[in-house]
């Protein structure tokens, strides 16, 4: 039973890694980034928001993590915290 289950385990190894690259490889070939995402759930907003996004490199969201929600109300609220400080 034991030699089953080493088995069944290294067996598992190689699916798990194709499951990794098809998961990355379908993320990277998805068209828009991470800022066009965190616009598009936001409605929208202008360019020179999004440049300033861009340009603060917001990439670190760039995943799928359960937190991720959290983390891009967090980044976007700090940015518009700033810019409303600098318009006034």
């Amino acid at each position: 039973m034991l030699r089953y289950a080493i088995r069944r385990l290294i067996q598992a190894v190689p699916v798990i890694i194709l499951i990794m690259i098809g998961t990355f490889l379908l993320l990277k070939l998805a068209p828009g980034d991470t800022v066009d995402a965190l616009v598009g759930d936001m409605g929208g907003a202008d360019a020179q928001f999004i440049a300033r996004l861009r340009a603060e490199n917001i990439m670190l969201v760039n995943d799928v993590a359960a937190g991720r929600g959290e983390l891009q109300l967090a980044i976007l609220n700090r940015l518009l915290q700033q810019t409303r400080a600098g318009e006034s």
